[in-house]
């Protein structure tokens, strides 16, 4: 049921998010001498550090602006296999993981199956539902559901 309930809350969004990861786009992480990276996982690797808290807005800025250039050509559209995945709209992947390692943003096919199939099973629950007539209770619970989690 909440794998239901995630997937409805983000079609209900009528957003895709093209990035697996807010890493350096919507999140960053300064370590116990100031330093700026993306995430954790970047800490100590030199061409991922942003900048410093004491460095000049200038600096910052420019490390933000190369950073995220980096981290925003890894995303959703610019990989063939996720352009058009059903599950693309709500699947994530560490980046990081695959750039630190790899160099370079590598899709598991593994993983990719199994989103691909949770969403298949998730979908198939939500068009059970709609055909058994009993979509107007399913969104009032949901409603109610989601209303109690923002909280």
């Amino acid at each position: 049921m909440k794998n239901l309930l995630v997937v409805c809350t983000i079609v209900s969004s009528h957003q895709r998010y093209p990035y697996f990861c807010d890493a350096g786009i919507n999140q960053i992480t300064i370590d116990s001498d100031g330093d700026i990276w993306p995430c954790p996982l970047y800490i100590g690797r030199g061409n991922y550090k942003i900048g410093n808290i004491y460095d000049d807005i200038y600096t910052i800025n420019s490390g933000f602006k190369r950073i995220n250039k980096m981290l925003q050509s890894v995303n959703k559209e610019n990989c063939e296999d996720c352009r058009n995945c059903v599950a693309s709209f709500w699947c994530t992947k560490c980046p990081a993981k695959f750039l630190i390692e790899k160099g370079k943003l590598i899709i598991d096919k593994e993983d990719c199956d199994k989103n691909i199939k949770l969403t298949e099973l998730v979908l198939t629950k939500l068009f059970q539902i709609i055909r058994d007539g009993r979509f107007e209770e399913f969104l009032n619970k949901y409603k109610k559901l989601y209303s109690r989690e923002a909280i």
